[in-house]
Parts: structure tokens; sequence; C-alpha cells
């Protein structure tokens, strides 16, 4: 035999194996566990890079899985929920951006829940022509950058506290598997 036929065959041989491999492995079910995880018994879909959680037919996308954030505690949140009016409050000119940690959480509460958030101010300087609340007189979820990452009660609000930017995306997942339920 010359060589141009050994390596014809060796490349048959490899591509037929890698046919084998590629069907077997989907026959049996062993790519699953790398595209959907389970978390008390909800189940998220891994798609182009994010966390697909299916939620009373309601599609939403996360970053990090459930168990990624465990290590963040969320101080009890029951008080928001019962509230008649809940307020997503941030302070203007802080160096954290709030904006779209604000459109997540307001987006799910207005879809989950028979509350709808209206966006606060928690100071008027800065503020635009929306309500200016305080935590001692109304219910809501302060976003603020703060000393250390966390969240925290102050009297009638749930603080989020952002030190960083690479750590707001955590939080607010945190919060918002929290107000879906996933999570406690």
């Amino acid at each position: 035999m010359n060589s141009k036929k050994v390596i014809a065959w060796f490349i048959v041989i490899i591509m037929s194996l890698s046919i084998l491999g590629y069907v077997g492995g989907g026959l049996l079910g062993l790519g699953e566990s790398t595209n959907q995880k389970e978390y008390n018994n909800y189940i998220l879909y891994y798609n182009s890079g994010l966390w697909d959680l299916v939620y009373k037919n309601q599609k939403y996308q996360f970053q990090y899985l459930p168990h990624e954030l465990e290590n963040i505690s969320i101080p009890d949140t029951a008080f928001l929920i019962n509230s008649p009016k809940l307020y997503l409050a941030y302070v203007p000119n802080d160096t954290i951006q709030a904006d779209q940690t604000i459109l997540r959480i307001r987006t799910i509460m207005a879809a989950e829940t028979s509350l709808v958030p209206q966006v606060a101010c928690i100071q008027e300087a800065g503020c635009p022509d929306i309500p200016i609340i305080s935590c001692t007189d109304n219910s809501g979820i302060l976003i603020k950058s703060g000393e250390n990452n966390g969240f925290q009660t102050q009297d009638k609000c749930l603080v989020m506290n952002i030190k960083d930017y690479s750590e707001q995306d955590k939080l607010t997942e945190r919060l918002l598997y929290r107000l879906l339920g996933v999570m406690n």
C-alpha cells in the first residue's frame, strides 16, 4: 500500500468514528447535561450564551445559574409583595448605573405579580420628573452604590448595595430568581 492510500483510509476511519460518536452521544443523551440544568424543579436551558428559564409560559434570560448565586443572601422580601405600591428607587448621579437593573426587575414584577413598580429617586438633587421617596414611608427596592456587594433592609426598602459594576448582574439575577420563586 502506498502512503496516499494509508492517509485516505486513516481519514475515513477518523471521520466515521467521529460521526458514530456524535450520533451515539445524542442517542445516549450525553450532551443534555450541559444544555439544561435543573434547580428546585425549574429547568434552565442553555441558549446562545445565556440560560433561559420558562416561567408561566414566559421566557426569561439569565447569565448565571441559581447555584452560582447561592452565596448571595437576601433578607425576607415578603413585605415588598404585600405592599399596595412598590417603588424601584435609585440615587441620582450615583456611580452605578441602575437603568438596566430597574428595567429587568420591573419587567419581571409587572409580568409575574399584581404590582407594577414605579421608578423613583431617593433624593431630589439630579432627579428627573419622577417621584421622590423615602424608605421610612414607602416600600421599595433601592439600588445604590455601597461599600460591599449585597442586600440589606432599611426601613421599608430592600437595598441592593453595589460595590463594583462586575457584581451588579449577579445581584440583579439573584433578586430576580427570588422574585420568581426559583430561589429562597
